[in-house]
């Protein structure tokens, strides 16, 4: 029986978050109830796992390494419910991204009318697009972010100046992780609805065309391009979602508040909770073993994305 009258949401994200609901789409979707007499929604015990010293090789100073967590398992309930903290995030990932589509969109409308399948774009016109959607990334710490609510007007400056950058090479990967999933590939989504691969020299030259010396600067570019795309596949193959992207944004906003030593208690507070989620998360999801795995993962991708953030914005 669901627990939320009916009212889970159900899509791919959450699709194992009630098996009633999902079961009542299923019929309404037209599914006869004789295909689905086997399968029955017996309820398992709750579980309580415990999870110690999850430590990665190289893992950053910044994560709090040896955590121990007791996570019960709450099969029937949604994810607002069971995991508060990751659906306020995924939310506010989500509709960042889609006001940045749309400012993106207003900055360069006439590209909507192009009939080519890969928008180019120049170097210039990424910075410009990237500075418009600064203050939607001030709204994004100020209305999902809670810490936030710790921090004065002079302190979520000082953040912007860093964050804004990092989010966009989130939103970026998470974008590449859907359009283009295939380990093979080249191409880099940047900017929501622009292409760029980084082994077509048309492409490159496109992207470097309005410097006064691009030549001198295209391998690095390059270079830079080939490590996001490198980060990309490893998002690829630990089937990252969106959950993990936004919990994954949250957890490089706090670091960056570690700089505001005042706020030092709370930051702390915060990451054990985003970590005691998508741990319990995990283990709902794919059982002890692989949720283990996955969690564990989860912290050399942290670890490796700061890395290639502080490559790329220094």
């Amino acid at each position: 029986m669901c627990k939320c009258n009916g009212k889970c949401n159900v899509k791919k994200e959450f699709r194992n978050s009630c098996r009633g609901c999902r079961l009542r789409r299923c019929f309404e979707a037209g599914m006869r109830r004789e295909d689905a007499k086997n399968s029955t929604n017996s309820s398992s015990p709750s579980e309580v796992t415990h999870f110690e010293n999850c430590q990665t090789p190289n893992s950053s100073s910044h994560i709090p390494l040896p955590i121990s967590y007791q996570t019960k398992i709450v099969p029937y309930t949604s994810i607002e419910q069971q995991y508060p903290t990751l659906a306020r995030l995924t939310d506010g990932f989500k509709k960042f991204q889609d006001a940045q589509k749309t400012v993106i969109i207003a900055q360069n409308s006439e590209i909507m009318l192009t009939n080519s399948k890969v928008k180019l774009i120049k170097k210039s016109l990424l910075d410009r697009l990237h500075h418009a959607c600064v203050p939607l990334t001030y709204l994004m710490i100020n209305d999902y972010f809670d810490l936030s609510q710790l921090l004065n007007f002079e302190q979520k400056h000082q953040l912007l100046k860093s964050f804004a950058m990092k989010i966009w090479f989130l939103i970026n990967h998470y974008q590449t992780v859907k359009l283009f999933p295939n380990l093979d590939d080249t191409r880099q989504s940047i900017g929501s609805i622009y292409v760029i691969d980084y082994t077509n020299a048309n492409h490159m030259h496109y992207f470097l065309c309005e410097l006064k010396k691009p030549e001198e600067i295209f391998d690095l570019i390059k270079n830079i391009f080939t490590n996001a795309r490198e980060l990309t596949n490893k998002f690829i193959v630990q089937e990252f979602t969106v959950i993990e992207f936004a919990a994954l944004a949250y957890i490089i906003f706090l670091i960056e508040c570690e700089k505001f030593h005042e706020a030092e208690q709370q930051i702390n507070d915060k990451k054990e909770l985003v970590f005691k989620e998508i741990y319990a998360y995990y283990i709902s999801k794919f059982g002890h073993e692989k949720g283990g795995i996955k969690f564990s993962n989860f912290f050399g991708l942290l670890h490796e994305t700061m890395v290639k953030i502080e490559l790329i914005t220094n």
